[in-house]
């Protein structure tokens, strides 16, 4: 069985293996799955980048080649640029998700220049050796350090079990 999260706090249980057997549906899914992720991974390509429509469709296509190749070698997250991670582990998805609000709370309000928060940042860029960085990319950083801690992880694992209990119809009296 794989959980599926599908929004609003809801997941759902899915038995990959009997749905492979039915081939139609599995062909549809696979396609869609495949469509989606290459769709979302080119993105961040934007027309006025580009030379001219041959430059941009090439650089979108090359994106998508390359998430294609690194799907087929294994890889099943990445990080590009700046942009944040994408999760494909729920504990690891969770784990970020406590240290963002974790991060978030404790610098609240540094883009106004609030003395405490500023004062906060530039002691995370002082511990994460990043003078110079930007306020965003102290804060990611931080994030990233917090979300590996093994304290966080655990109560992620945590967090991720209580949501991923499953329920019967039995259990349900139905």
């Amino acid at each position: 069985m794989t959980v599926v999260e599908i929004g609003r706090g809801l997941a759902i249980s899915v038995d990959v293996e009997a749905l492979m057997k039915q081939e139609a549906v599995f062909g549809h899914v696979v396609y869609m799955g495949l469509r989606n992720i290459l769709m979302d991974c080119h993105a961040n390509i934007v027309r006025e980048d580009c030379v001219d429509d041959a430059d941009y469709r090439a650089k979108k296509l090359a994106v998508a080649n390359k998430k294609l190749e690194a799907m087929m070698s294994g890889v099943l997250r990445a990080k590009t640029g700046s942009s944040p991670k994408t999760f494909v582990d729920p504990v690891e998805k969770e784990a970020n998700k406590m240290a963002r609000t974790f991060v978030y709370g404790k610098a609240k309000g540094w883009e106004k220049g609030e003395k405490g928060p500023i004062a906060y940042i530039a002691a995370l860029a002082k511990a994460l050796e990043m003078e110079g960085s930007a306020e965003k990319d102290i804060l990611l950083a931080a994030i990233e350090k917090r979300a590996e801690r093994k304290d966080v992880i655990e109560a992620a694992r945590l967090v991720v079990e209580s949501n991923s209990i499953e329920i019967s119809a039995d259990d349900l009296g139905i």
